[in-house]
């Protein structure tokens, strides 16, 4: 823990120097192999109801219901790309999205909630 604590301390540190090098890291690519014209990757959104709990039920057990996402840029995301816990609360957060800033806080505390008494 000590070590790990340190190694935090030391990219903090070179992170706020002046000195240190800018490196541009929050774009990247979805490439088809060499030769082809297309990739498979599909992109999905959420698309449950809105509210706590966005599953439905299906043939007796609840589960995530998935659109086709549009694409807004093709063949580069900028900035979100995440995976796990942090992933289904902003999904479920997108369907719920609020007209407030204070209130689209409140929408991810209850996302979070949501998903931890799942």
């Amino acid at each position: 823990r000590a070590s790990a604590e340190a190694a935090l301390q030391e990219w903090m540190s070179a992170v706020l120097d002046p000195a240190s090098r800018v490196t541009n890291f929050d774009i990247w690519g979805i490439m088809p192999e060499a030769g082809e014209q297309s990739c498979d990757f599909k992109v999905c959104d959420l698309a449950g109801p809105r509210g706590r709990d966005p599953k439905v039920t299906i043939e007796g057990q609840k589960q995530l219901m998935m659109k086709e996402a549009g694409t807004p840029v093709p063949l580069f995301a900028c900035l979100y790309f995440s995976a796990g816990f942090g992933a289904y609360m902003t999904a479920r957060f997108q369907i719920n999205r609020r007209k407030r800033p204070t209130h689209n806080k409140l929408e991810y505390v209850r996302q979070a909630a949501g998903i931890l008494t799942e």
